[in-house]
């Protein structure tokens, strides 16, 4: 019957799409395409916001990443191992079907909160266990690289946790995702220390033996505030005391 809904497990459904749509190499446009649906849409199953999708549309998903049907590839579908954490694996933490998080590498392009534009993520975790409230919908993960944020608490190969906010109080200094560009140079997003200076405002490296250096792009837009810092091996030095947002 045309236009009908199915009600089942959403959080696994929705793993289960992301997980199998990264192992096909497959962005949200390309499934979305194979599907004959919207990006929007299957962002929005991802995420686990569709509660009662159409059954005829979840089969076509489910046949462009090489299932018959939804039913086949929730059946057949084994949650991936994901990244490790400083307690051991998530899955020694976390049920199977618990959600999922997106995590992108330093430097990304395209914009994750967007979905006509959301680049391929490196690989999907848990939310740090005990920090599931801290983290909502839409909340991402991107990977650390280098140590230019060191002395702020955020280390090369931490995972920085961002959330989609404005800043409610720019006059306080936070650890943001800021999307930067040149002229003439492909945007990327980086993790930086956001400050307002005489007025204006600028981003900044925090080393942790070179101190602090302003960090100058000719333009930058604030899109994310750090709120967590899950640290491998060792206990978090990140400290979220300044970070409220709107």
């Amino acid at each position: 019957m045309a236009g009908y809904t199915v009600v089942m497990d959403i959080e696994r459904l929705a793993q289960a799409i992301h997980e199998e749509r990264l192992a096909n190499d497959m962005s949200l446009a390309d499934l979305a395409k194979a599907a004959v649906t919207s990006q929007s849409y299957i962002w929005r199953l991802e995420r686990g916001d569709s509660k009662r999708p159409g059954a005829a549309v979840l089969d076509r998903i489910a046949h462009a990443l090489g299932f018959a049907t939804v039913h086949d590839l929730l059946a057949d579908h084994k949650p991936r191992v994901l990244k490790s954490s400083a307690v051991g694996t998530l899955e020694d933490v976390q049920a199977p079907g618990a959600r999922t998080i997106p995590v992108y590498r330093w430097g990304f392009a395209g914009d994750p909160f967007d979905p006509d534009q959301a680049p391929i993520e490196d690989h999907l975790a848990h939310p740090p266990p005990g920090k599931e409230s801290l983290l909502p919908p839409g909340t991402i993960g991107v990977l650390v690289r280098g140590d230019t944020m060191s002395g702020f608490g955020l280390h090369h190969g931490d995972t920085a946790w961002v959330v989609p906010r404005r800043l409610r109080h720019p006059q306080f200094e936070r650890a943001v995702l800021a999307h930067v560009w040149r002229d003439g140079e492909k945007p990327s997003h980086v993790l930086k220390l956001y400050r307002q200076k005489v007025g204006e405002e600028h981003l900044f490296n925090v080393h942790v033996s070179k101190g602090i250096s302003e960090f100058k792009y000719r333009r930058f837009q604030v899109v994310g505030v750090v709120v967590w810092v899950t640290a491998p091996g060792r206990a978090p030095e990140f400290q979220p005391k300044e970070q409220t947002a709107e």
